[in-house]
């Protein structure tokens, strides 16, 4: 996206998407849909849009101007945070991340670039949601690539599958390794995708001891858990990961997170149009297996033994019955379904209605009622009715 300050203000900026984005038809809605739930959230390190929209094809976000610049810009220059104002800034972080993921929803590109200090020093996380909106687009379009910066990006992002809070969690704990190091756990170069897949797939993080004598190694395994390479067996929430890592060098906790955590995997999270296809592919094929098998099994059993009944009661002709149909004139199969239309202490009355499938002879449907009376523990048939189960006068 292009960023440009405005003439008229000192405070706001404006954020401009590619115009090819709305080539998709449907994104324009689902951005705005995606930014109005984005400007509900309030907390102290989000930062919210003033406004939002999408004009001649080109989609905007306001967001104020913070003129210190965002943290990629000052790891890049080689500023050096130290370990507490490091432990600082990913408590700031976990607590943003725990507002988006108790909504419902997932940031999906965590990184220094979406990372802003205000002039107070406290943390502030943009570009929420707008992620899930690309990735959502890029699908529709026919354009299958990877969003986001390849050093931070979880192994189930480059294989395409749902990003959830314990993907949010593994950009924590790359930052956290930069953050604490000032190097990054993988050594590969921002342009080099196909070495930086393969890294967050295979690579072993270096010890964080090489590179700052000053840590304990307690905090290696902490961040070993973070960048574990299946989401279940990462940290829950950037809160749980925050606070291990306070712990592992301080021994204390920050009383921002004494609190029991959230957990988080029961949360709801964006998914991609990828997941919902495979899932509901899924449930088709097995859908139609088990009709086949059904009627497989349905039709041996009518073949076999000229129908097969399926009772309801011990009434009679309450029951669904298919059965084959074999005469000089007719070939085919039969369908009757007895429902009971009235019933006392002493009386049935079922109505059946028959439909045929017929390859040779006439298929008309058939409809009739026939009424029970129960004596002696047996059923014994009633007055003569009609169709409708209304008596028949003799």
């Amino acid at each position: 996206a292009g960023v440009y300050t405005l003439q008229d203000s000192d405070e706001l900026v404006i954020k401009v998407l590619p115009q090819w984005l709305s080539d998709d038809g449907s994104f324009a809605g689902r951005f705005d849909r995606q930014m109005e739930f984005v400007s509900q959230l309030e907390h102290p390190n989000i930062l919210r849009p003033y406004d939002y929209g999408v004009s001649n094809g080109f989609a905007f976000v306001v967001l104020p101007y913070l003129s210190d610049g965002n943290l990629a810009d000052r790891l890049d220059a080689g500023e050096a945070f130290t370990i507490s104002q490091s432990l600082d800034l990913l408590d700031e972080l976990a607590a943003a991340l725990a507002a988006i993921h108790t909504s419902g929803m997932v940031h999906g590109d965590v990184k220094p670039d979406n990372i802003f200090l205000d002039r107070t020093g406290k943390l502030q996380l943009t570009d929420l949601g707008l992620a899930s909106v690309l990735r959502e687009t890029l699908h529709l379009l026919g354009r299958d690539q990877v969003v986001g910066d390849p050093r931070y990006l979880a192994p189930e992002v480059w294989q395409g599958e749902a990003v959830q809070a314990t993907t949010d969690v593994y950009a924590s704990g790359i930052l956290a390794y930069r953050l604490l190091t000032g190097a990054y756990p993988f050594n590969v170069d921002a342009d080099a995708r196909d070495a930086a897949q393969m890294a967050h797939h295979a690579a072993t993080p270096a010890p964080t001891s090489g590179k700052n004598p000053e840590l304990p190694e307690a905090v290696d395994p902490v961040l070993q858990r973070a960048l574990a390479r299946h989401p279940g067996q990462r940290f829950r929430s950037g809160r749980d990961l925050a606070t291990a890592l306070r712990e592992a060098i301080t021994g204390e906790v920050s009383p921002e997170n004494q609190s029991s955590p959230v957990d988080y995997t029961d949360q709801p999270t964006n998914r991609s149009p990828v997941w919902w296809l495979k899932r509901i592919g899924c449930t088709m094929l097995l859908g139609i297996w088990l009709v086949l098998i059904v009627f497989t099994c349905l039709m041996v059993t009518v073949l076999a033994q000229g129908e097969a009944t399926f009772d309801f009661s011990d009434r009679p002709g309450h029951a669904i019955r298919v059965f084959d149909v074999q005469s000089e004139d007719k070939r085919g199969l039969g369908l009757s379904i007895g429902r009971l239309e009235e019933e006392d202490d002493d009386r049935a009355c079922i109505r059946t209605t028959v439909r045929y499938l017929m390859w040779e002879g006439s298929n008309e449907p058939t409809d009739y009622c026939e009424c029970y009376n129960r004596a002696d523990g047996e059923w014994y048939r009633g007055p003569e009715v009609d169709a409708d189960c209304n008596p028949v006068a003799d």
